[in-house]
């Protein structure tokens, strides 16, 4: 949750300090703003909603497709499976995305923060 915040927060600075350094108008900063905070946003939901499993069997049917149409050596099919089982492996992933997760919704979070308060001080 601390990373969430210290993304939220380094999000807001980064931006006040392009703001300061670079002369754009109030109504263009404000847009770009709002479009790189929803598109961060898109991507943690994106993250979000792949870790829950939502589309695990949509995702199967498909590799199974792909494996009927085009299939794979076997010494392959060995080496994809000594990965799949590696436990350490599967934790540093795990903990990278959730990791992934907090910073692009914290940084998100901040971009709509800048936005509308910069939107509420133009108008």
């Amino acid at each position: 949750m601390a990373l969430y915040f210290v993304a939220n927060l380094c999000a807001i600075v980064i931006l006040l300090c392009i703001k300061q350094f670079y002369e754009v108008s109030a109504l263009v900063f404000i847009n770009d703003c709002f479009l790189l905070g929803l598109t961060l946003l898109m991507l943690g939901a994106a993250i979000f909603v792949h870790r829950t499993g939502f589309f695990r069997s949509f995702f199967r049917g498909f590799q199974q497709l792909y494996r009927w149409i085009v299939p794979k050596p076997k010494m392959l099919i060995r080496e994809e499976e000594k990965w799949t089982n590696g436990v350490q492996l599967d934790a540093w992933k795990s903990q990278v995305i959730n990791r992934m997760k907090l910073v692009f919704l914290g940084m998100g979070t901040g971009c709509l923060f800048v936005s509308f308060i910069y939107l509420f001080l133009y108008y």
